[in-house]
């Protein structure tokens, strides 16, 4: 598991149905929740690196208030 363009990504060798279809969820979910505060978020760019920040969050970075 790690992060990636601003969502989860597995690595599942030999993938079971029922583990795909959690697995499945849990990356649509990543990459609609903030990483920072798991407000409802969106992907944005940020100095090369894609992240998944609510508009708040999103604002603090920009603003430098958030690291």
């Amino acid at each position: 598991v790690k992060q990636k363009l601003g969502m989860l990504c597995f690595y599942i060798p030999n993938g079971f149905d029922e583990i795909g279809k959690r697995v499945n969820q849990a990356v649509e979910l990543s990459m609609k929740t903030c990483e920072v505060c798991s407000s409802e978020g969106k992907s944005d760019f940020w100095h090369g690196w894609y992240l998944t920040l609510c508009d708040a969050c999103i604002k603090k970075r920009r603003d430098g208030t958030l690291k």
